[in-house]
């Protein structure tokens, strides 16, 4: 996604975020905007919160309220990735086939055991 995403300079998206690293409080399903009556996180501390969210240089989350909903922009990426990549390397090194026990001979306590 970059340079259209994760920088700041002409011709990027101005995805910015204003954090403030000093704020905290109690989580609890009673000030959450969702439609629920709990939340498995109740009554945790946290730490942090994002004061304004500016989404292609709009402002979209002023602190207290999602503004100019569905200004974004799709950008469409390649599947998966570098990580995605390597999953076929590591299947075939992991094949629980590519670490067969070898059980043509038998001992006499073997059989005497079975």
């Amino acid at each position: 996604m970059y340079p259209q995403k994760g920088v700041i300079r002409v011709g990027s998206d101005a995805d910015v975020v204003i954090w403030d690293p000093n704020f905290s409080k109690i989580i609890s399903a009673a000030t959450h905007k969702h439609q629920t009556d709990f939340n498995i996180f109740e009554g945790m501390k946290v730490y942090g919160r994002a004061e304004k969210t500016f989404s292609r240089g709009e402002l979209v989350w002023d602190g207290q309220n999602f503004l100019n909903q569905g200004k974004g922009k799709f950008i469409k990426r390649g599947t998966f990735g570098y990580t995605y990549r390597r999953h076929p390397a590591w299947t075939a090194t992991n094949d629980p086939n590519n670490f067969k026990v070898d059980r043509s001979s038998t001992t006499t306590s073997d059989a005497k055991g079975a």
